[in-house]
């Protein structure tokens, strides 16, 4: 689909001042969403993914475990991270 397909260069298990997400695959006129949020389901940071790098600034986030969740029409993932 249009997600990054699951490589280790392409998970991020750990990030510190920003948090990049690499797409190629986005299909014209669809909309992929992705939200970042503490373990309290409080929502730290959300950006719309485009093709290509697409880099989220975590520099003002605490260290600890997020959860990156990514939707679209066909599509939704989550990634356990952790910001060192």
């Amino acid at each position: 689909h249009s997600f990054p397909t699951r490589r280790s260069s392409d998970l991020f298990p750990e990030f510190h001042a920003t948090l990049s997400i690499k797409a190629d695959s986005i299909a014209n006129g669809e909309r992929l969403n992705c939200m970042l949020s503490d373990v309290d389901g409080i929502t730290a940071t959300a950006a719309e993914i485009k093709n290509g790098l697409n880099t989220l600034d975590t520099s003002a986030l605490k260290p600890g475990i997020y959860f990156l969740n990514v939707r679209g029409r066909e599509l939704s993932q989550s990634y356990k991270l952790t910001k060192k």
